[in-house]
């Protein structure tokens, strides 16, 4: 989890005028089976202390809903997922021009 507000109070500071890059990743869920042996093995490095943080932090997480709900096409649902953000982005974190 990233505190965005506060991210973006430092980066404005330090990096006035720097263009911020927005991704939106929508419309779709995978499971991940990090509690399978074959999984973790992928990261033996990783502690006890590592996985209990990823499933405290995933405990904080809601489901969605899978698929484009009540858009007739996957581009009317794409296009309203960027708006949503680009509202967030300037509503929440003040990114944007400033009048």
């Amino acid at each position: 989890m990233v505190d965005l507000p506060g991210f973006f109070d430092v980066f404005e500071k330090t990096c006035p005028q720097a263009p911020v890059h927005i991704e939106t990743i929508g419309g779709f869920q995978r499971e991940i089976a990090f509690l399978d042996p074959d999984f973790i093995q992928l990261w033996p490095q990783r502690s006890a202390a590592d996985l209990a943080g990823f499933i405290r932090m995933a405990r904080k997480g809601k489901p969605m809903e899978p698929g484009k709900g009540a858009f007739a096409t996957e581009a009317e649902f794409q296009k309203a997922q960027l708006e949503r953000s680009l509202v967030y982005c300037k509503q929440s974190l003040g990114l944007g021009l400033k009048d």
